[in-house]
């Protein structure tokens, strides 16, 4: 395999990478010391940065769109009861 073809695969599976970490960052599934890392590379990486913001409006727009049938009052206790 050419060069050209390993960097092609290296920059997929950064980018993979990338959105797997920022996912995880953006549910808040980091553990205290990625999470000060990933800010620190948010802090000086505007490119990265861009990619946060636009996974947050991407799911912001998720949610908006998202119809979700609305549940009877007491519905959560109910269920709440039923699990204990």
């Amino acid at each position: 395999m050419s060069k050209s073809c390993f960097t092609m695969d290296d920059k997929k599976n950064n980018s993979i990478q990338q959105q797997e970490m920022i996912s995880l960052y953006l549910d808040q599934a980091l553990d205290s010391e990625a999470q000060e890392e990933f800010q620190t590379k948010l802090n000086s990486n505007p490119e990265l940065l861009e990619a946060v913001e636009r996974e947050r409006q991407f799911r912001t727009m998720i949610k908006k769109k998202l119809n979700r049938p609305s549940l009877e009052p007491g519905f959560v206790n109910s269920l709440r009861n039923m699990l204990h």
